[in-house]
C-alpha cells in the first residue's frame, strides 16, 4: 500500500497534469512529450534490432533465434491472465493497464463494502512472480485436498485519485482444463455473470478482458518467444523512498533465464564466460534499469540515457545463449522504442 508521501505526490502531480498514474513517474524512467531523445552510440556498424511497437502501448513478444517479433497486442487488451499448464493455479493482473486488486476478505457478493479509493491496491510483483500475485490465497492445495477461500476481490482501473470500472470477482473452480469465475460491476445488484476460461496447454497464459468482456488468446506458443517488451508496475527507489511506478521494460518468458555481465565489454563476452554465470528465472531480471532519465529542473526537460555496459545473457527455451545490450530508446525522435544488439554465443 502506498504511504502518505507517495499518495500526496500522486494526488498533487495528478492535479497539476490532469493525467492518470502514468504522470507521476516522470522522475524515474518514463517518457513524456517534453523529453529529449537519447542519442544512440555512434558510430555503430553492427546489427541493430529495434522494437517498433511503442512499449508503453503494446506488449511485444521477441524471439532471439529468429530475431523477430512473433506477436504483439495492445497493452490494455487484457485484465486477467490465467496460467495454462495442467496444474496451474495462477491468476495474473494487468498492472501495465492500471488494473489493481483489493481483497475484501468477504465471501458474500452482496456484502456492503468500505474500501480505500485513494491508494494503490495490490499488483503482481514481478520480482517475486509467481509467488506474489495480487489475486492470491484464493485456493489452498494439500495433497489431493483442494480448498477455495471463496473471497470476493475487487478489481479496478486506477485513475490517479481513485478507481473506475470496479468489478467484484470470485474464482469458483480450477481444473486441469479450465478456470471458472464469476463477476459483476461494483455498482450493480444483478446476478453475477459466470465465465469459463479454457486452458490452452501450448500457451503460458490465456486472458480475459473487462473492457469488452471476452476471453482472449493473445500470446505466441510458450516455447516460441524469449522475452516480452511492455508496461508493468514495479518498485522504484527515488529520493530514498521505495514506491510503485509504471515502468516500460522487459520481462522473461517462463522458459527463459538470464544473467548479466557488466564488467566486460560486450564484444568480449564468450562461451567461457557463460559457463561461469549464474542464471535466474526472475521475471523482471532484465527489467528497466538498462535506461535512466536525467532531469533538468531548470528547463523542465529530461533526457534518456542508455547504459550500454549493462550486458545481458539470455538462455532461451531452446537452450541457446544470446548476449545483448541496449543502444537506444528512440525511433524517429520519439521515446519508447528500444534498440539493442544481440549475438548468439557459440561453443568454443
Amino acid at each position: 500500500m502506498a504511504g502518505p508521501f507517495l499518495l500526496n505526490f500522486i494526488i498533487s502531480f495528478e492535479a497539476m497534469r490532469n493525467k492518470i498514474v502514468y504522470g507521476f513517474i516522470i522522475v524515474s524512467i518514463l517518457t513524456t512529450s517534453c523529453f529529449e531523445e537519447d542519442e544512440p552510440l555512434q558510430p555503430y556498424s553492427g546489427k541493430l534490432t529495434t522494437i517498433k511497437n511503442h512499449i508503453e502501448y503494446y506488449q511485444s513478444y521477441y524471439d532471439f533465434e529468429t530475431d523477430s517479433i512473433l506477436g504483439y497486442h495492445n497493452s490494455d487488451a487484457w485484465t486477467l491472465g490465467f496460467g495454462c499448464s495442467e496444474n496451474d493455479l495462477l491468476v495474473s493482473t494487468n498492472s501495465g493497464s492500471n488494473w489493481f486488486v483489493y481483497n475484501t476478505q468477504q465471501p458474500d457478493f452482496n456484502t456492503q463494502l468500505s474500501f480505500p479509493q485513494k491508494t494503490i491496491w495490490k499488483y503482481d510483483k514481478q520480482l517475486f512472480f509467481p509467488d506474489s500475485l495480487a489475486i492470491e490465497n484464493w485456493i489452498s492445495v494439500s495433497g489431493i485436498d483442494t480448498t477455495y477461500t471463496g473471497n470476493v476481490y475487487l478489481i479496478g482501473k486506477f485513475i490517479g485519485t481513485g478507481y473506475s470500472k470496479i468489478f467484484r470477482i470470485k474464482i469458483l473452480k480450477v481444473t486441469n482444463q479450465k478456470y471458472v469465475f464469476c463477476f459483476r460491476a461494483e455498482s450493480s445488484s444483478e446476478t453475477p455473470d459466470t465465465i469459463i476460461v479454457q486452458k490452452l496447454p501450448e500457451k503460458n497464459f490465456v486472458y480475459y478482458s473487462f473492457d469488452d468482456f471476452s476471453v482472449k488468446d493473445l500470446e505466441p506458443t510458450k516455447t516460441a518467444y524469449d522475452i516480452v517488451f511492455g508496461p508493468y508496475y514495479d518498485t522504484v527507489t527515488q529520493l530514498g523512498v521505495n514506491a510503485p511506478y509504471l515502468v516500460r521494460g522487459v520481462l522473461l518468458n517462463s522458459g527463459s533465464s538470464a544473467s548479466s555481465y557488466n564488467t566486460k565489454a560486450f564484444e568480449a563476452i564468450n562461451e567461457a564466460d557463460v559457463q561461469q554465470m549464474d542464471f535466474s528465472s526472475q521475471r523482471n531480471f532484465v527489467g528497466f534499469s538498462w535506461k535512466e532519465v536525467i532531469i533538468d529542473q531548470s528547463t523542465n526537460s529530461a533526457t534518456y540515457t542508455i547504459r550500454p555496459n549493462y550486458n545481458y545473457v539470455i538462455k532461451t527455451p531452446e537452450d541457446n545463449y544470446f548476449k545483448f545490450h541496449f543502444l537506444s530508446y528512440t525511433l524517429n525522435g520519439e521515446n519508447g522504442y528500444p534498440s539493442f544488439e544481440a549475438e548468439r554465443i557459440s561453443p568454443n
